[in-house]
């Protein structure tokens, strides 16, 4: 049974006949414990009427008035022996004179339930002549009153299923209804659709407590509209990213293959483009390896400041001709404990970023410091981006400045650095002022080695 609704009508028919049964029990009981007690005074009263018509009356015995209800009676004198009435097994008289008449249920011998009273009287007696002391038993049915408590029992019973089932009833109803809101919040979810950007759920008209989980949906659809967003945006990104240096290509292959056209020249050109290219791609598998969680660093010890020359060397052509050049400041060993290609790949990645971004000529700082078991390299470089544009460069598939003038780069590399800066355990941030855009990465440093 899936419906939550018949679960819990169920659940609290179930609970309402289990008290209406205790209820009914213990008011059965209640009845049946002192309807035995009525029994056993009426007995007892009834035996005391016996006796009070007991008289003994020129040497014999006269009884004047006998039970209306009784299924039998019996006289025995003191020694044992019958002295009026029938006698039935179990009607014996008391072994010791009690002073009370005692009284107990018996099965008569045509099967009937009945009750016995038995006692010791003394009759009163009109001559001197005495007959002593007498015991008097009487036998009583109580098929009626059995009957009447079975009814009782069998009434409660049927009373207990007929009040669960209606309880169970009325409470599915009732759920029904109040369950209403869920099965509108159902609906209202599988109406959002894809291609509708901006859908919400209200929460204007419903109950307290669906309002979280409304809000829980509408966060997810922030989340996908925005992973959707992104996704076209960097689709966008990356094949601009690397149609450029195929027109590049075509382009320096065309004039090369012309009248007059250099061989040599267009080679070494196809060849530093090739070489973009390849960090481009290198970037978007590096990205889509990040998203999947597949990448593995290794520690060893990576001389930082040594990478970091080698990542400008490798572009400080391409920053001459936009006009920029390098201002170092290096200070300390510069050893970080991480993984050496993903520290290149990082430097890389940022010294690209600070010479595409760099929207006019200048010069881009390049600091590397080691202090308090970190090592950081902070490069700066010419840039009218503010601090909220810059903060948006670490998103994945987000471009450069809409004034810079270079039209090749994608926004991968910022995205990417965030990403390879966890995995190290160290930390990557990006602020501007308007004036300037820096990058900073924190690596740990490696732990010194002591002989002895």
């Amino acid at each position: 049974m899936r419906s939550l609704r018949w679960r819990i009508a169920l659940a609290g028919g179930a609970l309402a006949a289990l008290m209406v049964l205790a209820g009914g029990a213990g008011l059965a009981f209640y009845l049946q414990h002192t309807g035995e007690q009525r029994l056993r005074v009426l007995a007892a009263s009834q035996l005391q009427a016996l006796a009070h018509g007991l008289e003994f009356e020129h040497g014999g015995i006269e009884l004047h008035s006998l039970p209306e209800s009784g299924l039998g009676w019996a006289l025995y004198k003191h020694d044992g022996s019958l002295l009026a009435g029938s006698a039935w097994p179990g009607m014996a008289p008391p072994g010791s004179k009690l002073a009370a008449p005692a009284v107990t249920r018996i099965t008569t011998p045509e099967g009937q339930a009945g009750m016995l009273a038995s006692g010791w009287f003394q009759p009163d007696e009109d001559d001197r002549t005495g007959g002593g002391e007498i015991s008097a038993s009487l036998v009583f049915s109580t098929a009626d009153i059995d009957r009447e408590q079975t009814g009782l029992l069998l009434s409660c019973l049927a009373v207990s299923v007929l009040t669960a089932s209606l309880a169970a009833l009325l409470l599915a109803a009732v759920l029904r209804h109040m369950l209403r809101p869920h099965t509108d919040l159902a609906e209202k979810i599988a109406a959002l659709e894809p291609q509708c950007r901006g859908q919400r759920i209200s929460t204007a008209t419903l109950p307290a407590e669906l309002v979280p989980v409304a809000e829980r949906i509408n966060g997810l659809c922030d989340r996908l509209e925005q992973s959707y967003q992104l996704a076209a945006t960097f689709h966008a990104a990356a094949a601009h990213e690397l149609r450029n240096p195929l027109a590049g290509l075509r382009a320096t292959i065309e004039v090369a293959a012309g009248p007059g056209g250099d061989p040599a020249s267009a080679l070494a050109t196809c060849h530093q483009i090739v070489r973009r290219m390849e960090a481009r791609v290198a970037n978007l598998l590096l990205a889509a390896r990040l998203d999947a969680g597949q990448v593995e660093v290794r520690r060893d010890e990576v001389d930082v400041n040594d990478l970091l020359v080698q990542a400008w060397e490798a572009q400080a052509t391409r920053a001459a001709d936009r006009g920029l050049e390098a201002l170092w400041d290096l200070q300390g060993s510069g050893i970080a404990s991480a993984d050496p290609e993903a520290v290149r790949m990082l430097l890389a990645n940022l010294i690209d970023n600070a010479i595409s971004h760099a929207d006019r000529p200048g010069a881009v700082r390049l600091q590397a410091t080691t202090t308090d078991s970190w090592v950081t390299v902070e490069i700066t470089n010419p840039s009218s981006l503010d601090g909220e544009r810059a903060a948006r460069l670490v998103e994945r598939g987000r471009r450069g400045a809409s004034t810079s003038s270079d039209a090749r780069h994608a926004g991968l590399g910022m995205g990417v650095c965030c990403g390879l800066a966890e995995l190290l355990k160290g930390r990557f941030s990006v602020s501007a002022d308007g004036r300037e855009l820096r990058a900073v990465l924190t690596l740990p440093e490696a732990a010194e080695f002591t002989y002895w």
